[in-house]
């Protein structure tokens, strides 16, 4: 068993240096703009156009995301690969790249997984998981501001075949040759984010409309001022979510009339003004 020090040494490679293998890494989102909150991916295409052949470990191919992308709560800053041509475990997985050879990686970025479990390994399907979406994208999603993002993908390449300890993770990463590459995204806001808005923004103009202060005013009884402010309140926020939606898919037509909300605080102007 290596000691603490041996580790750090593997780690950390030795003086000379390493010479550098001809790799392109191309980066490609899986939708051309990645909704907040919901499950996208990223394929990273490596291909070696060294003389010698490269090897590349899954959890020392790694993709960065800015905090906001991983949502409030989150902690996480980076994602391992899943190499789809490997039996998913949770140790080290490696693959041999040959001189012309390519390979394809997929990042998964679910803001769900915690994080723990080996990437690209499949969850349980149940209804609780659309529940844990929604939810998820209202807690860390509500005040998302949209815009442009750079993500980071990093690749370790072995030109040595990688040295597995007696638990077979790769421990000689000081040998590997780290190759970077970055690509601006677009992300949108969470669809939910906005249809919370929207709601929110139709029930304040109900309560500021001149017809319900009057009905205020004309005192008609608890029962019958409670029933009106609660139907009141369920329909405008029924309607305005609808419209919302409404006027997020007219955005993306050829439409004559285009109103695009963005945000949170959008939906909520727009709940109100409808």
């Amino acid at each position: 068993m290596n000691t603490p020090a041996e580790v750090k040494e593997d780690e950390i490679g030795g003086l000379e240096a390493l010479a550098k293998p001809d790799v392109d890494v191309v980066l490609t989102p899986s939708r051309e703009r990645p909704i907040a909150g919901e499950l996208w991916s990223v394929l990273g295409e490596i291909t070696n156009r060294s003389k010698i052949p490269i090897w590349i470990v899954d959890n020392k191919t790694v993709l960065a995301l800015a905090p906001e992308m991983w949502g409030l709560s989150s902690h996480r800053g980076a994602a391992g690969a899943f190499f789809p041509s490997i039996q998913s475990r949770p140790d080290d997985e490696i693959v041999r790249i040959d001189p012309d050879g390519k390979y394809v990686v997929v990042w998964k970025i679910d803001t769900l997984d915690s994080g723990e479990t080996v990437m690209g390994a499949g969850h349980s399907n149940t209804h609780w998981q659309v529940v844990r979406r929604i939810a998820g994208a209202l807690k860390d999603f509500v005040f998302f501001n949209p815009g442009k993002f750079t993500i980071a993908a990093t690749v370790h390449a072995w030109t040595v075949p990688p040295k597995l300890n007696e638990n077979g993770y790769v421990t000689n990463v000081g040998d590997s040759f780290p190759i970077s590459v970055t690509k601006e995204i677009d992300m949108e806001a969470s669809p939910w984010a906005l249809i919370l808005g929207a709601a929110i923004g139709g029930m304040l103009g109900f309560m500021i409309n001149p017809i319900t202060m009057k009905v205020f005013a004309q005192n008609t009884g608890f029962w019958r001022l409670s029933i009106f402010i609660l139907l009141g309140l369920a329909g405008s926020a029924l309607f305005c979510g609808i419209v919302n939606i409404l006027v997020s898919r007219l955005a993306k037509t050829n439409f004559f009339l285009m109103i695009k909300v963005n945000d949170f605080w959008g939906s909520i102007a727009m709940g109100i003004a409808v």
